[in-house]
């Protein structure tokens, strides 16, 4: 199977089999918003005292998004959109805003927010029973909701508007684009595990996600964007917090389990294999900070 680039016209082979999650979907973004505009009007009219971010596209394929707690300011919950088989829909294709404004809005697509109310008042029932959820969920509402009327929380409904608006199409484009260049196995997963990392990191709310954004913009297709991103002074004081915090609650823990646990990879070794950078180097740096 092979991957058209078309800034450089180089065909490159790619393996979509691990990215490409194929299941049934029926609901298009347009049929979610209507049904929750119409049959749950109050629900609807609360979208507009929450804000939304977009946060970027997973290694999955799978745009991630953030949205402020109208109860509990300051907090947050976390949204995502899926299209199903979207690397077999922009394989072979000039990657631009229209295609992806097709491939959300008209297409079948999954969603999922992690707010108590997409569970408790049977959204996420709804939405994985009738196969545009994408998280499971087969517990009927035995008290709220038990009609099955609406389809989005209002945070998923902000998400919806940020959408249509029209203001995203670009950095979208940009994003899976890039996703593309990253499965293809070209230079950009370098600095796609720190940007998966920038994730974490930012649901927990412990640095500026703007920090993130920047370095994905200017270095994510280049080696020393992940050199640029260890020695940003944010990430090294959020990591020396940890180092410190690991101190006191866990004083026995590893090296290799720490950084298991802070990026998700298999220790130091798996660090230094996923950036593409020498094993004392990573080692030198985690000293140098603390550990």
């Amino acid at each position: 199977m092979s991957l058209q680039n078309r800034s450089n016209k180089n065909s490159i082979k790619v393996n979509l089999k691990y990215f490409n999650r194929k299941k049934l979907n029926e609901a298009r973004l347009g049929q979610l918003e209507q049904k929750t505009r119409s049959q749950t009007p109050k629900l609807a009219d609360r979208a507009d005292f929450v804000n939304t971010d977009y946060i970027g596209i997973s290694k999955f394929g799978i745009y991630n998004f953030r949205t402020s707690s109208q109860t509990s300011p300051g907090n947050y919950w976390y949204q995502t959109l899926e299209v199903p088989d979207l690397g077999s829909k922009l394989q072979d294709e000039k990657i631009d805003s229209d295609l992806i404004k097709q491939l959300v809005e008209q297409e079948d697509i999954k969603i999922y927010c992690d707010c108590p109310a997409f569970l408790y008042w049977a959204f996420k029932y709804m939405a994985y029973t009738r196969d545009y959820g994408s998280e499971p969920e087969t517990r009927a509402p035995q008290l709220n909701n038990v009609r099955l009327q609406g389809a989005l929380c209002k945070h998923l409904l902000s998400v919806v508007d940020l959408i249509k608006s029209g203001n995203l199409y670009e950095q979208m484009t940009s994003d899976s684009d890039n996703w593309m260049k990253y499965i293809a196995g070209e230079q950009y997963n370098n600095f796609h595990k720190a940007r998966l990392m920038g994730d974490a990191k930012r649901k927990k709310n412990r640095i500026n996600y703007e920090t993130y954004d920047s370095y994905m913009n200017d270095y994510f297709a280049s080696k020393a964007g992940v050199n640029k991103f260890l020695d940003d002074e944010d990430i090294k004081g959020s990591l020396r917090a940890e180092i410190e915090r690991t101190a006191k609650t866990d004083p026995n823990m590893s090296l290799d389990d720490f950084i298991s646990e802070e990026f998700g990879v298999d220790g130091v070794q798996g660090l230094a294999n996923e950036l593409q950078i020498d094993i004392d180097y990573v080692k030198s740096y985690f000293k140098n900070l603390g550990f």
